[in-house]
Formats: structure tokens, sequence, C-alpha cells
């Protein structure tokens, strides 16, 4: 029986730590799976286990639980002064557990308290996970609960064990009875706080949802803006290079007209000769991408095969197609280490019936993070919507270590549902 009771603690002092990490530390690392951080856990539990039993001394116990616990957060991404917090807060919470045990075995009346040594682990486990999961409430979720539910969170325990302390030493059952009342109260109470919390944190993950949205709609409709005052300064460069290429021809002279022809063409082979379908939304982001790609160092290899003037897809909706690619290629290639290994191909043909992209990029085997906001994943999420909308299909994914998009729209067989769909908003 005491070995089962061993085991049972050994998982919650397990979780204990899994907890710990999630309230303090960042993430963990993607090249780390889940099964290797619990197996570390484990051995860090196994460890910690034979020293106690065969070292005395407690400030050598309290050492090695210091340095196990420090070690397994390398499995997570943080700095050094935040990996040494966690070991001490694994520590304090330790310790304080185990005098809480103490304290309650004491106040109901156990004796023998050494006897019992595997009940009372799993007693100060159980304090400890208490403790621990209070830290999460104080930590993560600090901004979306309100100061009076997070006291809340504190006193409910506190007062659950004095009322559990004072029915072990009861003898009337009428007041045994008064103290179980107060006890179903407490748990009704902690129903009602876990309901608020349920409420208010989606209430908040709403609005910061809303916000966001709003943020993202508005650098998309800034892009598209940007791109149609470049499309007007290069009507207007061409109408003020027309006037002077008049001016010259009118007074005979070829050679100075000549010349001016000669550096046009050679601004624009500069300029605007990344890509030119005749759509200033592709060739905008095409010329971003191979731009960025190119200041990382990296190479970007992009083909057009555009045979119909009309793109099946609005503006906006290519705004949001293209950005959101473009955004995701240039983030996946930025931590690539070596520049050599830096690769962007991108292909997008356009017939009278069919329109397809296809866009495939390296990606860092290395494990080095890639930095992911609250609302990381939406950029592929509004990128199927809007595929979706036109009655495409789409393959999003990695594959062979690298990661590819392919996009199938067949537009003129969708164009007359296309115009009956409500276009509605996406999230970015």
């Amino acid at each position: 029986m005491n070995w089962i009771i061993y085991i049972i603690s050994c998982v919650v002092d397990i979780f204990v730590l899994y907890v710990l990490f999630g309230s303090i530390l960042e993430e963990r690392r993607e090249n780390i799976p889940l099964g290797f951080v619990f197996a570390g856990m484990f051995v860090q539990q196994l460890i910690t286990t034979v020293v106690s039993q065969n070292v005395e001394n407690p400030f050598v116990n309290l050492g090695v639980q210091a340095v196990s616990c420090f070690l397994l957060t390398l499995f997570y991404y943080s700095g050094w002064i935040w990996r040494v917090v966690t070991a001490a807060v694994f520590l304090t919470i330790a310790v304080l557990s185990e005098g809480i045990a103490i304290a309650v075995a004491e106040q109901v009346g156990v004796k023998n308290i050494e006897q019992l040594h595997d009940p009372m682990l799993l007693l100060a486990e159980l304090f400890m996970l208490l403790l621990a999961m209070l830290t999460r409430v104080f930590g993560r979720n600090k901004g979306n609960i309100s100061r009076r539910y997070q006291l809340g969170y504190c006193v409910i325990p506190a007062i659950s064990v004095a009322l559990a302390c004072g029915m072990g030493v009861l003898d009337d059952t009428a007041t045994w009875l008064f103290a179980l009342a107060g006890l179903l109260i407490i748990n009704m109470v902690c129903y009602y706080i876990m309901n608020y919390l349920i409420v208010s944190v989606n209430r908040v993950n709403r609005e910061e949802a809303m916000e966001e949205q709003m943020k993202q709609q508005k650098e998309k409709y800034r892009q598209l803006y940007e791109m149609y005052n470049e499309r007007n300064g290069i009507v207007h460069d061409v109408n003020k290079q027309r006037r002077l290429l008049l001016q010259y021809l009118e007074n005979g002279q070829v050679e100075q007209a000549i010349d001016n022809l000669m550096r046009m063409d050679e601004d624009f082979r500069k300029t605007y000769t990344i890509a030119q379908t005749g759509n200033i939304v592709v060739d905008f982001f095409l010329g971003k991408l191979k731009t960025d790609i190119e200041k990382l160092q990296g190479v970007c290899k992009i083909e057009t095969d555009i045979v119909c003037d009309e793109l099946p897809i609005e503006d906006y909706d290519m705004v949001v197609l293209l950005g959101n690619i473009v955004e995701n290629i240039v983030e996946a290639v930025s931590v690539i280490q070596n520049p050599e290994d830096r690769k962007v191909k991108v292909r997008i043909a356009q017939s009278e019936n069919e329109f397809t992209l296809y866009a495939v990029n390296t990606m860092d085997e290395s494990g080095k993070k890639i930095k992911k906001g609250p609302y990381h994943g939406y950029g592929i999420r509004n990128i199927k919507k809007v595929i979706k909308k036109y009655g495409g299909v789409e393959k999003i994914g990695p594959k062979d270590g690298k990661f590819q998009v392919n996009i199938f729209i067949n537009w003129r067989e969708n164009a007359g549902d296309n115009k009956q769909k409500n276009n509605g908003t996406l999230d970015s």
C-alpha cells in the first residue's frame, strides 16, 4: 500500500513541476517532446528520493532538489535569472507545503507522524500542488482576474483546511454537521468564483481578439493604400517623362531623348521588374518578398504565368492572402542560422479558368524559437478563409523539411456562387 501512495505522490510532484514551469517560464522548446519532459521529471523524482533516503543532511537534500529543478528548466525557453527564480520558488513551495502538512496533522491529533512517512508525503505533495496552482492564478492570468477573486482563491483553501482540522477534533454531532455545511458552502463559493473566472477570461479574450482583428485589418488597408500610391507614383513618373520626351523631340534633341529613354528603362528595370503581372497587389507582395529575402542574404525565385487580365480574387482578399503568406515565409526563413539555407520559391499561374499559387520555403532544423504571440496561427486561418470564400482548395503544411503552400481555385466554375456569398469579416 505504501508504494502505491509513493507512486501517487511522485505523479503529483511531477504535475506540480509542470504547473509551476508553465506559470513562470516561457514555452517549452519545440524540439523537445512533452513525453521527454515528463521522463526528465520522473528521473528527478528518483534522484531526489534516493538522496533523501541515504543522506540525512537536509541542506544536501535541498541542494539536490534545487540543482535538479534548475536542470529541468533547460527544457523551456527562458533567461538564467528566471530559471533560478523557478528553482527557488519550487523549493519554497516544497518547504511550506511540508510545514503545512505537519501542522495540519498535529492539529487533527495525528500521533507518530514519522511512522506515517508516505501518507504525510502525499499530503505535503497535495498542499504543494495547491500552492503551485495559486502561483498560476497570480501569474499568467493576473490581468484577467480581479484582485478580490485572486484573494478568494487564497482564502478558500485556508478556510477549508481550518474546517477540516476542526472537524477532526469535534465530538458533538451537531457541531460536526455545521462544519460539514461550512465546507459545502465553501465549495459553492469556489464554484461561483470559477464560473466568474471562465466568463471573465472569455470576455477579455474576445476583446483582445477584436482589437487584434482591427489592428490587422488596419495594417492590410495600409498596405493596400501604399500599393495604390505606388501605382499613382508610377503614372506620375511616366507622364513627367513623356512630356520631357515630347519637348526633346520638338526641339530636335534626339540624342537627349534617347539618353532619357535609356535612363527610364534602367530605372524601371531596377525598380519594377521583380514582378509584372499587371496586378498591383501581386506585384507589390512578390517584390516585397524578394526584397526581404535578399536582405536576409537568402535566395528567392519567383515565377509568374498570368495569361488573363482579370484575377479571381478581390484586392483586399488578395492582400490578406499574399500578405500572410509573405509574412509567414519571411518569419520562418529569418530564424535559419546559415544564410545559404534560406531559400524561397513562389509560382503564381493564372488562366481563364484556374488560379494556382505554390510557395515553398526552407525551415530551421536547429530548434531555434520563432516568437509566437497570443494570436499566432491567424494568418493560416485567414488564408484558408479566403480560399474557401472563392471555392478553392488548399494544402498547407511542412513536407520533407520544407513548408509548402498549394492553392488551387477554379474561379470560372465558382464565379456565380461567389457573387451570392456574403464577404464577411476576416480575423486579420
